[in-house]
């Protein structure tokens, strides 16, 4: 279990620095997501929600956490996955929908430390 330990930290490294880099290039201050919003960002913001899914899910398969913060997990992907494939789904991006997504990632992040 270690070395699966070890490689879940190191992308949850990469998909803090993600994470950064969308916040300083979006400019986000939570009205809806449009200040500095742009297709690119959006898609950047989108890929980070399929990485912490992915994040998410390793964790609850190979690291035993406590049963809240299992749930925990189970209610953030309840609400990460539908947003996330409504994004896909949209003919142009939208920054609302992608702020949906983005607002998840903090606490996705805060779950996956809590559980190494």
């Amino acid at each position: 279990m270690p070395q699966c330990v070890d490689e879940i930290r190191k992308e949850l490294t990469r998909l803090e620095q993600v994470v950064s880099q969308v916040r300083e290039s979006w400019g986000y201050g939570g009205d809806e997501g449009e200040n500095g919003f742009s297709a690119d960002l959006g898609n950047e913001v989108q890929s980070a929600g399929e990485r912490l899914v992915s994040l998410l899910e390793q964790v609850q398969r190979q690291v035993p956490v406590p049963d809240k913060l299992h749930r925990d997990m189970d209610w953030l992907l309840a609400d990460l996955k539908p947003a996330i494939e409504y994004y896909r789904d949209l003919e142009e991006p939208d920054g609302g929908a992608a702020s949906d997504i983005y607002e998840r990632l903090g606490s996705g992040i805060d779950q996956v430390k809590q559980a190494l």
